[in-house]
């Protein structure tokens, strides 16, 4: 059967009523949570502890629900507001859960540096002090029609906020499938100089960056050659800001020879002079949490 099929001709209209005044990122309170394992092999602890393993698949929900669930979906998604006849009957909701007693301070200056990329800290003013993150390991289906009696609640201060929001969303599906032995010897190690950077000297390093991408010469997952392209936005990226990325690249050259593919001279840039080729032929590295 497909979808289509089971759509109502008309939907109820307080169901599109309910939904017009949602967004992408808002939250609602105490979703539930819900997936489909096979006992035999559990790796949740539902799954091991009231699985039946003679099973081949069971659907399996907590009583325990998490207090809030961040909506993922799109907004135009969501509120279908100029559709004649709405074509989406579900959204999608990650769990919220507050973690303040839950992370030591190393594990919380990750979350507020955003370098845990399946966990969203976020900043809701009207749900009471805490540390709250969503988790976006899981996103659960739910038809809006059980968004009937139900208000939204902001999970963000600001636009600027749920733009931001919006773009990791769309990052964790648009990841692309790199070489492993890149990932392992270039982009982690990259990741984890900014990350262990002090302060004063990550500033310095990143001043003028807006972002940091890699091209491939062949296949990104059995590249002959690599590059790093550093962009600013409008003005070229200083001498000084240079050179401390061309002293790193030698360690990362070497250690890129060790696994037969060789790393070029970096290439800076600016949003301007790159061209649109170049920039959708590379992929970018994710630094939000420093940039």
């Amino acid at each position: 059967m497909a979808i289509d099929d089971g759509l109502a001709a008309t939907w109820d209209q307080r169901v599109r009523d309910a939904c017009a005044p949602y967004r992408q990122g808002h939250l609602i309170e105490r979703p539930p949570f819900f997936y489909v394992a096979s006992a035999a092999f559990g790796i949740y602890s539902l799954t091991r502890e009231y699985g039946n393993p003679d099973l081949e698949d069971e659907l399996f929900e907590s009583a325990e629900r998490p207090p809030y669930g961040l909506i993922t979906t799109e907004t135009c998604d969501l509120a279908e507001e100029d559709a004649k006849q709405p074509r989406h009957p579900w959204i999608s909701v990650a769990p919220v859960y507050n973690m303040e007693s839950r992370v030591d301070e190393s594990q919380r200056e990750n979350l507020q540096a955003h370098r845990i990329q399946y966990m969203r800290l976020l900043d809701p003013p009207g749900i009471g002090d805490g540390l709250w993150v969503a988790d976006l390991r899981i996103e659960l289906p739910l038809e809006k029609s059980w968004l009937v009696g139900r208000t939204p609640i902001e999970s963000l201060r600001s636009h600027e906020d749920y733009e931001d929001l919006a773009r990791q969303l769309a990052a964790r599906r648009e990841r692309p499938v790199l070489s492993g032995d890149v990932n392992q010897t270039l982009i982690r190690p990259l990741r984890r100089w900014v990350e262990r950077m002090k302060p004063n000297r990550r500033d310095v390093a990143l001043h003028g960056i807006a972002e940091v991408r890699i091209l491939f010469a062949g296949s990104p997952l059995n590249p002959d050659a690599a590059s790093l392209l550093v962009l600013s936005k409008t003005e070229e990226i200083s001498p000084d800001v240079q050179t401390i990325w061309k002293e790193k690249w030698e360690s990362w050259k070497a250690a890129m020879d060790e696994i037969g593919v060789p790393l070029l001279d970096c290439q800076f840039e600016t949003l301007d002079t790159c061209s649109a080729r170049r920039y959708l032929d590379s992929f970018q590295i994710d630094l939000s949490f420093a940039l």
